[in-house]
């Protein structure tokens, strides 16, 4: 009984992934469906495809360390998108940004100074999450919408040009 309800259990754990872990430890979709990337690339000079980005909140992880949110965007329409420890940023994001490293991709699509970006985070079985901004100078201002039991709420959060260089 024990052995049945043992492989019922990792069937159903494994049943529910849709990422699929590959070299470097990165999730990626095993079917790809970003809508984004459905959608013509015009490559933008509102975008630095040069740098990297970094968003200027700090989360605090479960151990006390704190999180930067580091985005990509690469000159064909993909991104890239990473969270590193502020005590190995600069050794983490040198290790970690380019398409094949990035712990999170995705697509982007430039309309003046409207970004919409779409990528695939591996939570909860791997899941296509769509943020939207504008663009000012080497700043980008995201929403987000929460959608909550009875409520939605809108969260805000601004990436700025950075000195670290994306990787090809």
């Amino acid at each position: 009984m024990r052995k049945l309800i043992f492989i019922l259990s990792l069937f159903f754990l494994m049943s529910c992934s849709k990422g699929i872990w590959i070299t470097e430890g990165r999730y990626r979709p095993k079917n790809p469906n970003f809508s984004l990337a459905k959608k013509e690339f015009v490559k933008s000079d509102w975008i630095n495809s040069e740098f990297l980005y970094v968003s200027k909140k700090k989360t605090e992880n479960y151990d006390g360390k704190i999180l930067y949110s580091v985005t990509g965007f690469l000159n064909d329409g993909r991104m890239i998108g990473n969270t590193i420890v502020e005590q190995n940023f600069s050794e983490e994001i040198n290790a970690t940004n380019s398409w094949e490293t990035a712990s999170s991709i995705g697509y982007y699509r430039v309309s003046g100074n409207q970004i919409e970006m779409q990528f695939f985070v591996p939570t909860d079985g791997g899941l296509y999450e769509t943020r939207k901004g504008i663009v000012k100078k080497d700043t980008i201002i995201l929403e987000q919408k929460i959608n909550k039991l009875v409520s939605s709420e809108m969260r805000y959060d601004t990436l700025v040009k950075s000195q670290y260089r994306l990787k090809y």
